[in-house]
């Protein structure tokens, strides 16, 4: 055997029906976060007040923005390994493909159930101070919170 018959390159089909099928791998991750994990989320909320932040969907914006990303970065290195000429790449897309399949359900349970952070782009709340934004005014408003949780603007004190 030769070097050149035991690294044989692989095929335009099979090049193409590995970026095609890490293309529709990582579409499937990706609408599946942002269509249902982030809107939705795991359904199921207890009803307290103020809520968990798994419960709200600002929150788990931030977590399906990072397992976009790094899904997004995955797809382009299988993509990349699977339409290059030589042989020693196809491991490496083949790899990067059973990532992305294991990535959908794995990125879908960690958005729609982590209690990630806010993206203060997607937030409704004006950005303030309060590090997380929104539970100051579900506070001021809450009959068990007898102080307010938000500090005084500055000047409030010498303004008369």
């Amino acid at each position: 055997m030769t070097a050149s018959t035991t690294h044989a390159r692989p095929s335009r089909t099979a090049r193409v029906g590995l970026g095609v099928a890490a293309t529709v791998a990582m579409l499937t991750a990706v609408a599946l976060n942002w269509l249902v994990a982030v809107p939705v989320g795991t359904g199921v909320c207890p009803a307290i007040d103020p809520a968990p932040t798994n419960c709200l969907p600002s929150f788990r914006a931030g977590t399906g923005l990072v397992a976009t990303l790094i899904i997004l970065a995955v797809w382009a290195a299988t993509l990349l390994c699977a339409l290059a000429t030589r042989a020693v790449f196809r491991p490496l897309a083949i790899g990067g493909l059973i990532l992305l399949v294991v990535a959908v359900p794995v990125s879908y349970v960690t958005v729609s159930s982590s209690s990630g952070f806010e993206v203060r782009a997607s937030s409704p709340y004006a950005p303030t101070e309060d590090p997380v934004a929104h539970w100051g005014e579900i506070a001021d408003r809450s009959p068990y919170v007898k102080a307010p949780l938000r500090p005084e603007p500055r000047g409030a004190l010498l303004s008369v």
